[in-house]
């Protein structure tokens, strides 16, 4: 057969063409495929974060490295973490994670960590992931600093990644709350004890008022080393000195405040009703730093925890976490609590919260360890004793209960119906085998925090109490403080200050107190004392004697229209009424005079001096013949008992005049001027004739 060269050669170069434009591409179609493979693989990171559970400068412990996949980790896979030069975690090891399973090990090359899966698990799909470091010693140095994280498949190479975190901070150690103070934060403490180290006054008496317009929110004062007391009105922030006068005062532009503390590095941090978190200066009230959260809450207070991280919480948008250099630490959505304060363990870091319908304890870093039913309305802050091991919350209504849980892993220790509706608030013993609790406006009951069975129930008058708590305190004497009311640590009535209102009371420096009212009026209260004395040490019938107190208390009340009164009860029952005389220092003198009835025989005469003032109530009966609008017959006491001796003599004892040679003695010869007899003789001696 005949074949045509010619069209030979052009079927072969048909087909050798057809054959390359084949092979361009099939390598055209792999080259595509391998690089969109490829561009899949190299995706970013989503959400990276870094998350120090302590953010104190050099500090060694956990880290929490957070990152969304793109694309899935093989089980064989490798997630890679670069930390910067200072970090030091060559004894760093693997704590926890979440997003992956299987078994994996750690490698540590200079700044970079590698944690690799060990093919046991399962491919981890795309989505979020936490992995939890431990023994990373933070940086030397306070500032910001970010991370690296990619993930690898088994020869290393990057799938997702290399992506660089969001800033995180290292601060400062001298940043966490001033526990100096004798009360730094609403709380007194980041337990939210509302107990405090110091004691109060067996019996108050007024030291100072001061009045301010913008005093209508729920929170309260603070108090530092120096006796300052800080309170942050609805437009201004006042700095008023242990005396009472203004340090000074700034203008604030946001709503309500609804939490103040104080911190080690001299500033004073606010949470405002409005969302604004502001940082100022303790010395004259300048703005450091102000952050915008992402909630505000009607009566919530902020928490510090040791490493000087400030906590606010909300019942539906969760908890936020701020540096204290005011930038975010973390922010975790859980439902936290209603109108509350979290609770901090200052040795842990760990935070705990309460809900309607749960408590929750939360990991330093924002997860959650545990969350379990509690009070089905709870509007007050969860309370956690010294030693960590249990919190407490008190439930808003009597459907809702009263309870302590253990803080391992959230199981019930007790359990009891709320006695009324209403916000409340507890308060721990100083030993912490008490856990006192308050209802509004009706009664305490100091509940043993085993058990919770009620050693005692007492009802109160001292005022309803608020939401967010700090009506009901203890001290270092198991003294309980009630609003207006103490008690003792049996529950009986110690005293109750009977003016109008709810206030929230603090304990100050000197055994002081500071009562905060939201009707713009701010109350501070010394110690009550009193003491006497006569005018000599040794007195005769008819003497006429002064009577001289002195006391603490004021002359007059501010808010009275009548002095405060002191009076001497004499053993025969006559009364003195000393009357005010003078101030001395930062107390008052009172005087009355006496005449000692003749025939008054020798020995001590027991002299009661009985004060009372205005709108105070004690446990100490007195009895005033007549009491001016606002003073009961209740106050506080003190004895003098001065030496009757009629054979002694004394200043104030009546002189016989004796003449000799025309100078005149009396008859002890306390003589004007005594003339020099030793060279008078023997026959001379003048003759002593008394008249």
């Amino acid at each position: 057969m005949y074949v045509d060269s010619s069209h030979l050669n052009k079927l072969r170069r048909n087909f050798f063409k057809r054959q390359f434009k084949f092979s361009v591409s099939l390598i055209l179609c792999t080259f595509l495929t391998t690089s969109l493979a490829s561009s899949v693989q190299a995706a970013a990171l989503t959400s990276v974060s870094n998350i120090p559970w302590s953010s104190d400068i050099s500090v060694s412990g956990k880290h929490t490295v957070k990152f969304t996949t793109v694309t899935s980790t093989p089980a064989d896979g490798k997630i890679v973490i670069t930390f910067p030069s200072g970090f030091d975690f060559s004894a760093a090891t693997f704590d926890s994670w979440s997003g992956f399973d299987g078994g994996r090990s750690v490698s540590i090359v200079g700044q970079v960590i590698t944690i690799t899966r060990d093919g046991t698990g399962s491919s981890s799909g795309a989505g979020a992931k936490y992995i939890v470091l431990n023994n990373i010693t933070n940086h030397a140095t306070a500032t910001t600093y970010t991370v690296t994280v990619e993930t690898q498949d088994s020869g290393s190479s990057t799938i997702d990644g290399s992506t660089t975190s969001s800033n995180f901070s290292i601060t400062a150690t001298s940043d966490g709350l001033d526990t100096d103070s004798p009360w730094p934060m609403r709380g007194h403490d980041n337990r939210q004890s509302f107990s405090s180290s110091s004691s109060g006054p067996d019996y108050p008496t007024l030291s100072w008022k001061f009045t301010y317009a913008d005093g209508s929110s729920y929170n309260g004062a603070v108090e530092d080393s120096n006796g300052v007391v800080y309170i942050v009105g609805t437009a201004n922030i006042y700095a008023l000195n242990s005396d009472g006068t203004t340090k000074w005062s700034v203008a604030q532009s946001n709503s309500n405040p609804t939490g103040t503390a104080l911190t080690k590095n001299g500033r004073i941090v606010t949470w405002y009703r409005s969302g604004p978190i502001e940082s100022r200066n303790i010395s004259d009230g300048s703005l450091v730093w102000s952050y915008t959260s992402l909630f505000g809450t009607d009566a919530g207070s902020l928490s510090i925890g040791p490493d000087g991280t400030i906590f606010i919480s909300h019942n539906t948008l969760g908890i936020d976490a701020i540096n204290s250099d005011g930038t975010r630490k973390f922010y975790n959505s859980v439902p936290s609590n209603r109108d509350s304060t979290p609770a901090v363990d200052s040795t842990t870091g760990q935070i705990y919260t309460t809900d309607d319908g749960a408590a929750t304890s939360i990991n330093p870093d924002g997860t959650v360890k545990w969350t379990v039913g509690g009070p089905g309305s709870v509007g007050n802050p969860a309370q956690l004793n010294s030693s960590g091991s249990v919190v407490c919350m008190e439930g808003r209504s009597s459907a809702n209960n009263t309870m302590c849980l253990n803080t391992s892993n959230g199981s019930t220790l007790w359990s009891v119906g709320s006695a009324s509706t209403g916000y409340g608030q507890g308060a721990f013993s100083p030993d912490d085998s008490i856990f006192y609790t308050m209802y509004n406006a009706t009664s305490i009951s100091a509940r043993n925090i085993t058990t919770g069975i009620a050693n005692w129930t007492q009802t109160y008058t001292g005022g309803v109490a608020y939401p967010g708590g700090g009506n009901l305190i203890t001290d270092a004497n198991n003294r309980i403080y009630a609003g207006r009311q103490a008690f003792n640590s049996d529950g009986t009535s110690r005293w109750t200050l009977s003016s109008t209102g709810s206030p929230i009371p603090i304990i100050g420096v000197s055994n002081s107190m500071v009562y905060y009212k939201r009707n713009g009026n701010l109350y501070n209260y010394k110690p009550w004392t009193l003491s006497g004395s006569v005018n000599d040490d040794s007195i005769h019938a008819g003497d006429t004697i002064t009577i001289t107190a002195t006391s603490s208390m004021l002359e007059r009340d501010p808010d009275a229209s009548t002095d405060n009164q002191i009076q001497a009860i004499i053993s025969n029952e006559d009364k003195v009424v000393l009357t005010y005389d003078s101030a001395s220092g930062s107390n008052t003198v009172w005087k009355g005079t006496y005449t000692v009835p003749e025939g008054t025989v020798d020995g001590n005469l027991t002299i009661t001096l009985q004060a009372i003032a205005y709108n105070v109530t004690t446990d100490t009966t007195t009895t005033f013949d007549s009491l001016p609008s606002g003073f009961n017959n209740t106050g506080i006491t003190a004895s003098i008992n001065p030496l009757v001796d009629n054979t002694n003599p004394s200043s104030s004892s009546t002189s016989v005049p004796v003449t000799v040679d025309g100078t005149t003695y009396d008859k002890f010869f306390n003589a004007l001027s005594i003339p020099d007899l030793s060279s008078v003789g023997d026959n001379d001696h003048p003759q002593f004739c008394f008249s």
